[in-house]
Protein backbone atom coordinates (compact mmCIF):
# COMPACT_ATOMS: atom_id res chain seq x y z
CA UNK A 1 0.00 0.00 0.00
CA UNK A 2 1.42 3.40 -0.95
CA UNK A 3 1.66 6.32 1.46
CA UNK A 4 -1.05 8.25 -0.34
CA UNK A 5 -3.45 5.32 0.03
CA UNK A 6 -3.18 5.38 3.82
CA UNK A 7 -6.07 7.28 5.44
CA UNK A 8 -4.91 10.29 7.40
CA UNK A 9 -5.15 9.89 11.15
CA UNK A 10 -4.68 12.92 13.38
CA UNK A 11 -2.07 11.58 15.76
CA UNK A 12 -0.46 13.48 18.60
CA UNK A 13 2.75 15.07 17.30
CA UNK A 14 5.97 14.36 19.15
CA UNK A 15 8.07 17.29 20.30
CA UNK A 16 10.92 16.35 17.96
CA UNK A 17 8.64 16.13 14.93
CA UNK A 18 7.10 19.48 15.82
CA UNK A 19 10.58 21.00 16.07
CA UNK A 20 11.53 19.57 12.67
CA UNK A 21 8.36 20.94 11.15
CA UNK A 22 8.77 24.35 12.77
CA UNK A 23 12.22 24.73 11.19
CA UNK A 24 10.76 23.80 7.81
CA UNK A 25 7.70 26.04 8.18
CA UNK A 26 9.85 28.97 9.28
CA UNK A 27 12.02 28.56 6.18
CA UNK A 28 8.91 28.58 3.98
CA UNK A 29 7.57 31.75 5.58
CA UNK A 30 10.95 33.48 5.22
CA UNK A 31 11.23 32.52 1.57
CA UNK A 32 14.45 30.69 2.48
CA UNK A 33 16.05 27.69 0.79
CA UNK A 34 13.69 24.98 2.00
CA UNK A 35 15.58 22.24 0.17
CA UNK A 36 18.76 23.18 2.03
CA UNK A 37 16.96 23.07 5.38
CA UNK A 38 15.52 19.63 4.64
CA UNK A 39 18.75 18.32 3.12
CA UNK A 40 20.63 19.23 6.29
CA UNK A 41 18.23 17.25 8.47
CA UNK A 42 17.11 14.42 6.19
CA UNK A 43 20.15 12.11 6.51
CA UNK A 44 19.32 11.51 10.16
CA UNK A 45 15.59 12.33 10.17
CA UNK A 46 14.02 11.02 6.96
CA UNK A 47 13.32 7.54 8.33
CA UNK A 48 11.54 9.10 11.31
CA UNK A 49 9.50 11.40 9.05
CA UNK A 50 8.55 8.46 6.85
CA UNK A 51 7.44 6.43 9.87
CA UNK A 52 5.38 9.32 11.20
CA UNK A 53 3.84 9.86 7.77
CA UNK A 54 2.80 6.22 7.53
CA UNK A 55 1.29 6.51 11.01
CA UNK A 56 -0.92 9.33 9.72
CA UNK A 57 0.92 12.38 11.03
CA UNK A 58 0.15 15.51 8.96
CA UNK A 59 3.51 17.06 9.83
CA UNK A 60 5.36 13.88 8.97
CA UNK A 61 3.52 13.68 5.68
CA UNK A 62 4.50 17.21 4.73
CA UNK A 63 8.18 16.65 5.57
CA UNK A 64 8.29 13.26 3.88
CA UNK A 65 6.34 14.59 0.91
CA UNK A 66 8.79 17.44 0.40
CA UNK A 67 11.68 14.97 0.39
CA UNK A 68 9.88 12.78 -2.15
CA UNK A 69 9.07 15.78 -4.33
CA UNK A 70 12.68 17.00 -4.41
CA UNK A 71 14.57 13.71 -4.17
CA UNK A 72 16.17 14.57 -0.83
CA UNK A 73 17.81 11.41 0.56
CA UNK A 74 15.32 9.33 -1.45
CA UNK A 75 14.17 8.69 -5.00
CA UNK A 76 11.96 11.36 -6.54
CA UNK A 77 8.29 10.32 -6.42
CA UNK A 78 6.12 13.32 -7.21
CA UNK A 79 2.95 11.24 -7.38
CA UNK A 80 3.43 9.96 -3.83
CA UNK A 81 4.33 13.48 -2.70
CA UNK A 82 1.13 14.91 -4.14
CA UNK A 83 -0.88 12.16 -2.44
CA UNK A 84 0.62 13.10 0.91
CA UNK A 85 0.04 16.83 0.38
CA UNK A 86 -3.53 16.22 -0.76
CA UNK A 87 -4.32 14.17 2.35
CA UNK A 88 -2.96 16.92 4.59
CA UNK A 89 -4.87 19.57 2.63
CA UNK A 90 -8.10 17.67 3.11
CA UNK A 91 -7.36 17.64 6.85
CA UNK A 92 -7.54 21.47 6.73
CA UNK A 93 -3.83 22.16 7.10
CA UNK A 94 -2.93 25.42 5.36
CA UNK A 95 0.53 24.17 4.41
CA UNK A 96 -1.00 21.10 2.77
CA UNK A 97 -3.49 23.21 0.83
CA UNK A 98 -0.69 25.37 -0.54
CA UNK A 99 1.54 22.42 -1.43
CA UNK A 100 -1.32 20.58 -3.13
CA UNK A 101 -2.09 23.74 -5.06
CA UNK A 102 1.53 24.08 -6.18
CA UNK A 103 1.49 20.48 -7.45
CA UNK A 104 -1.73 21.10 -9.38
CA UNK A 105 -0.40 24.36 -10.79
CA UNK A 106 2.80 22.74 -12.07
CA UNK A 107 1.37 19.33 -12.93
CA UNK A 108 3.79 17.72 -10.48
CA UNK A 109 2.65 14.24 -9.49
CA UNK A 110 -0.82 14.88 -10.86
CA UNK A 111 -2.54 16.28 -13.91
CA UNK A 112 -2.17 20.04 -14.25
CA UNK A 113 -5.35 21.74 -13.08
CA UNK A 114 -5.00 25.47 -12.56
CA UNK A 115 -8.60 25.93 -11.46
CA UNK A 116 -8.15 23.34 -8.72
CA UNK A 117 -4.85 24.98 -7.74
CA UNK A 118 -6.60 28.35 -7.54
CA UNK A 119 -9.27 26.81 -5.30
CA UNK A 120 -6.69 25.36 -2.88
CA UNK A 121 -4.73 28.61 -2.78
CA UNK A 122 -7.93 30.54 -2.09
CA UNK A 123 -8.83 28.25 0.78
CA UNK A 124 -5.36 28.59 2.31
CA UNK A 125 -5.44 32.36 1.80
CA UNK A 126 -8.70 32.49 3.74
CA UNK A 127 -6.57 31.29 6.65
CA UNK A 128 -4.13 34.16 5.94
CA UNK A 129 -1.33 31.84 4.80
CA UNK A 130 1.18 34.18 3.07
CA UNK A 131 2.65 31.71 0.53
CA UNK A 132 -0.88 31.00 -0.75
CA UNK A 133 -1.66 34.71 -0.96
CA UNK A 134 1.53 35.16 -2.96
CA UNK A 135 0.64 32.26 -5.27
CA UNK A 136 -2.77 33.82 -5.93
CA UNK A 137 -1.00 37.05 -6.83
CA UNK A 138 1.18 35.22 -9.33
CA UNK A 139 -1.84 33.50 -10.86
CA UNK A 140 -3.61 36.84 -11.32
CA UNK A 141 -0.46 38.36 -12.78
CA UNK A 142 0.09 35.53 -15.28
CA UNK A 143 -3.59 34.94 -16.04
CA UNK A 144 -3.70 31.35 -14.77
CA UNK A 145 -7.33 30.25 -14.23
CA UNK A 146 -8.33 33.93 -14.26
CA UNK A 147 -7.90 36.90 -16.58
CA UNK A 148 -4.56 38.70 -16.21
CA UNK A 149 -5.05 41.50 -13.70
CA UNK A 150 -2.03 43.35 -12.32
CA UNK A 151 -4.11 45.28 -9.80
CA UNK A 152 -5.63 42.11 -8.36
CA UNK A 153 -2.16 40.57 -8.29
CA UNK A 154 -0.80 43.59 -6.42
CA UNK A 155 -3.60 43.31 -3.85
CA UNK A 156 -2.66 39.70 -3.11
CA UNK A 157 1.04 40.55 -3.01
CA UNK A 158 0.27 43.37 -0.57
CA UNK A 159 -1.67 41.01 1.70
CA UNK A 160 1.23 38.58 1.77
CA UNK A 161 3.70 41.45 2.21
CA UNK A 162 1.73 42.79 5.16
CA UNK A 163 1.95 39.31 6.67
CA UNK A 164 5.73 39.60 6.45
CA UNK A 165 6.35 37.32 3.45
CA UNK A 166 9.66 38.37 1.82
CA UNK A 167 8.95 37.01 -1.71
CA UNK A 168 5.79 39.14 -1.84
CA UNK A 169 7.56 42.21 -0.49
CA UNK A 170 10.24 41.75 -3.14
CA UNK A 171 7.81 41.13 -6.00
CA UNK A 172 5.53 44.07 -5.21
CA UNK A 173 8.51 46.31 -4.50
CA UNK A 174 10.00 45.60 -7.92
CA UNK A 175 6.65 46.14 -9.62
CA UNK A 176 6.35 49.55 -8.00
CA UNK A 177 9.90 50.51 -8.94
CA UNK A 178 9.54 49.42 -12.55
CA UNK A 179 6.17 51.10 -12.96
CA UNK A 180 5.16 48.77 -15.79
CA UNK A 181 2.12 46.89 -14.49
CA UNK A 182 1.42 49.48 -11.76
CA UNK A 183 1.82 53.21 -11.28
CA UNK A 184 5.37 53.74 -9.99
CA UNK A 185 5.83 54.43 -6.30
CA UNK A 186 9.55 54.54 -5.65
CA UNK A 187 9.35 55.33 -1.95
CA UNK A 188 6.98 52.48 -1.08
CA UNK A 189 8.76 50.13 -3.48
CA UNK A 190 12.08 50.69 -1.75
CA UNK A 191 10.43 50.31 1.67
CA UNK A 192 9.09 46.90 0.65
CA UNK A 193 12.47 45.79 -0.66
CA UNK A 194 14.13 46.94 2.56
CA UNK A 195 11.66 44.92 4.62
CA UNK A 196 12.44 41.80 2.61
CA UNK A 197 16.17 42.53 2.67
CA UNK A 198 15.98 42.93 6.43
CA UNK A 199 14.85 39.30 6.59
CA UNK A 200 17.95 38.26 4.61
CA UNK A 201 15.99 37.69 1.41
CA UNK A 202 18.80 37.70 -1.14
CA UNK A 203 16.67 38.70 -4.14
CA UNK A 204 15.58 41.88 -2.37
CA UNK A 205 19.14 42.67 -1.31
CA UNK A 206 20.25 42.23 -4.92
CA UNK A 207 17.42 44.45 -6.15
CA UNK A 208 18.41 47.19 -3.70
CA UNK A 209 22.01 46.95 -4.82
CA UNK A 210 21.04 47.34 -8.47
CA UNK A 211 18.55 50.11 -7.64
CA UNK A 212 21.41 52.32 -6.49
CA UNK A 213 22.65 52.35 -10.07
CA UNK A 214 19.24 53.40 -11.40
CA UNK A 215 19.32 56.88 -13.00
CA UNK A 216 15.89 57.66 -11.52
CA UNK A 217 17.62 58.05 -8.14
CA UNK A 218 20.08 60.55 -9.52
CA UNK A 219 23.84 59.92 -9.51
CA UNK A 220 24.82 56.28 -8.88
CA UNK A 221 25.68 55.35 -5.32
CA UNK A 222 28.32 52.60 -5.61
CA UNK A 223 28.91 52.50 -1.85
CA UNK A 224 25.28 51.61 -1.07
CA UNK A 225 25.13 49.30 -4.07
CA UNK A 226 28.22 47.48 -2.85
CA UNK A 227 26.79 47.15 0.67
CA UNK A 228 23.58 45.51 -0.50
CA UNK A 229 25.30 43.33 -3.07
CA UNK A 230 27.63 42.05 -0.36
CA UNK A 231 24.64 41.16 1.79
CA UNK A 232 23.00 39.34 -1.12
CA UNK A 233 26.24 37.49 -1.83
CA UNK A 234 26.44 36.39 1.81
CA UNK A 235 23.00 34.86 1.34
CA UNK A 236 24.05 32.91 -1.74
CA UNK A 237 23.07 35.16 -4.65
CA UNK A 238 25.20 34.25 -7.65
CA UNK A 239 23.95 37.35 -9.45
CA UNK A 240 25.24 39.54 -6.61
CA UNK A 241 28.60 37.78 -6.63
CA UNK A 242 28.90 38.36 -10.37
CA UNK A 243 28.01 42.05 -10.02
CA UNK A 244 30.63 42.45 -7.30
CA UNK A 245 33.15 40.89 -9.65
CA UNK A 246 32.21 43.39 -12.33
CA UNK A 247 32.56 46.28 -9.87
CA UNK A 248 36.07 45.12 -8.93
CA UNK A 249 37.01 44.52 -12.54
CA UNK A 250 35.77 47.90 -13.76
CA UNK A 251 36.78 49.98 -10.72
CA UNK A 252 33.20 50.97 -9.91
CA UNK A 253 33.24 52.64 -6.50
CA UNK A 254 36.57 50.98 -5.64
CA UNK A 255 40.07 50.47 -6.95
CA UNK A 256 40.43 48.08 -9.86
CA UNK A 257 41.34 44.63 -8.56
CA UNK A 258 41.40 41.83 -11.14
CA UNK A 259 42.25 39.15 -8.59
CA UNK A 260 39.34 40.11 -6.37
CA UNK A 261 37.12 40.19 -9.45
CA UNK A 262 38.22 36.67 -10.34
CA UNK A 263 37.47 35.49 -6.80
CA UNK A 264 33.94 36.84 -7.08
CA UNK A 265 33.47 35.31 -10.53
CA UNK A 266 34.60 31.91 -9.20
CA UNK A 267 32.16 32.18 -6.30
CA UNK A 268 29.38 33.17 -8.69
CA UNK A 269 30.20 30.27 -11.00
CA UNK A 270 30.11 27.86 -8.08
CA UNK A 271 26.68 29.28 -7.22
CA UNK A 272 25.49 28.40 -10.74
CA UNK A 273 25.89 31.74 -12.54
CA UNK A 274 26.36 30.84 -16.21
CA UNK A 275 28.13 33.98 -17.44
CA UNK A 276 30.49 33.76 -14.48
CA UNK A 277 31.28 30.15 -15.38
CA UNK A 278 32.19 31.27 -18.89
CA UNK A 279 34.38 34.08 -17.56
CA UNK A 280 36.15 31.69 -15.18
CA UNK A 281 36.79 29.27 -18.02
CA UNK A 282 38.35 32.06 -20.06
CA UNK A 283 40.46 33.16 -17.09
CA UNK A 284 41.90 29.66 -16.74
CA UNK A 285 42.68 29.61 -20.45
CA UNK A 286 44.38 32.99 -20.32
CA UNK A 287 46.53 32.11 -17.33
CA UNK A 288 46.83 35.73 -16.23
CA UNK A 289 44.31 36.41 -13.48
CA UNK A 290 43.98 32.71 -12.65
CA UNK A 291 46.69 30.09 -13.25
CA UNK A 292 46.77 28.47 -16.69
CA UNK A 293 44.71 25.28 -16.28
CA UNK A 294 43.12 23.84 -19.47
CA UNK A 295 41.24 20.99 -17.71
CA UNK A 296 39.68 23.43 -15.24
CA UNK A 297 38.89 25.82 -18.09
CA UNK A 298 37.18 23.03 -20.00
CA UNK A 299 35.12 22.06 -16.95
CA UNK A 300 33.70 25.55 -16.56
CA UNK A 301 33.19 26.11 -20.28
CA UNK A 302 31.35 22.80 -20.57
CA UNK A 303 29.11 23.78 -17.68
CA UNK A 304 28.30 27.13 -19.29
CA UNK A 305 27.73 25.52 -22.69
CA UNK A 306 25.35 22.95 -21.20
CA UNK A 307 23.39 25.85 -19.71
CA UNK A 308 23.03 27.40 -23.16
CA UNK A 309 25.92 29.89 -23.24
CA UNK A 310 26.69 30.25 -26.96
CA UNK A 311 30.17 31.72 -26.61
CA UNK A 312 31.19 28.89 -24.30
CA UNK A 313 29.95 26.37 -26.86
CA UNK A 314 31.91 28.08 -29.63
CA UNK A 315 35.02 28.16 -27.45
CA UNK A 316 34.76 24.42 -26.84
CA UNK A 317 34.23 23.71 -30.54
CA UNK A 318 37.30 25.76 -31.38
CA UNK A 319 39.35 23.94 -28.75
CA UNK A 320 38.26 20.54 -30.07
CA UNK A 321 39.24 21.66 -33.55
CA UNK A 322 42.62 22.72 -32.22
CA UNK A 323 42.00 26.42 -32.76
CA UNK A 324 41.84 28.40 -29.56
CA UNK A 325 39.61 31.48 -29.72
CA UNK A 326 41.16 34.75 -28.66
Amino acid sequence: MTDDAIPLVLVEETDTLQADFDRYANAVLRGADVQAVLAAAAPSRLRFWRTEAKAGSPLGRILHGECLAEGIETEVDTEAAYGLFRAVAEAEYLEGMWLAGECLLDGSGTQRDRKAAFAWFTKAAEGQYPPAEFSLGLMHLEGYAVRPDAMAAAEWFLRAANHGYPPAQHKLGKMLLKGEELKPDYEFGVQLLQKAAGQNYAKAQLALGLWHFDPQLGPPNPREAHRWLREAAKNGSGDAMYRLGQMSENAVGMLKDDRLAAEWFVKAAMAGHVEAAYRVGKFYLGGIVLPFDPPEARRWLEYAALKGHKEAGLELQARLAGKGRR
